[in-house]
């Protein structure tokens, strides 16, 4: 009988920029928040706010400083249904800008516009 290997799940950490640079560490930073921005036609969000790696502190940011953070390897994440679910980074397929998502969990609606919009 074949023996198929193991699919080892992915884990994308994310570097933060201007309120998360105090923190040279790699942290990890739970996203609570959103505001979208309209004018976009693919949706894009332009900032992300939520917890800090401490559980006390918030941070709010640019999606693209969060985008430079993730690729740095720092960890964002949202919680959905009580599960952790981590944010990664993606290119658009026809406007070739990074975006962020959640890995698929297998919940039908859109983790991250479904957040309350930050203040």
């Amino acid at each position: 009988m074949r023996e198929y290997p193991t699919l080892k799940r992915r884990r994308v950490k994310a570097i933060a920029v201007n309120t998360l640079e105090k923190d040279r560490k790699l942290s990890t930073y739970q996203v609570t928040c959103i505001r979208p921005d309209g004018a976009d036609t693919d949706r894009r969000i332009d900032r992300l706010g939520g917890i800090g790696p401490d559980g006390s502190g918030t941070w709010n940011d640019t999606i693209d400083k969060v985008i430079s953070a993730i690729g740095n390897g720092h960890y964002f994440w949202v919680q959905v249904n009580g599960r952790r679910v981590t944010v990664v980074r993606r290119v658009h397929p026809t406007s070739g800008r990074w975006y962020l998502q959640t890995e698929p969990d297998y919940y039908p609606h859109n983790n991250l516009l479904n957040l309350p919009r930050c203040a």
